[in-house]
């Protein structure tokens, strides 16, 4: 995931950063992170981004789905 995101961040021509900025991260609830994200994703369009909504609302389904399978490796 990580790499996926310094990919993006060169494509948008943003700061790249190596592993060690996730050590920050290890004080956050994984739980309270994915309900903003879910939250802030999970907008609501109107009938021209009907497909984008629709979209984002499976990314959304599929990923709470992995979240909840994988909420053991996590520290809560």
């Amino acid at each position: 995931m990580f790499v996926l995101h310094n990919v993006v961040n060169r494509r948008k021509q943003k700061v790249v950063h190596n592993m060690d900025v996730l050590d920050i991260y290890k004080s956050h609830n994984v739980i309270r992170a994915y309900n903003k994200f879910a939250m802030v994703y999970n907008t609501k369009g109107n009938m021209k981004l009907l497909t984008d909504t629709f979209q984002r609302q499976m990314i959304i389904r599929d990923f709470k789905r992995w979240l909840l399978t994988h909420i053991y490796a996590f520290d809560r």
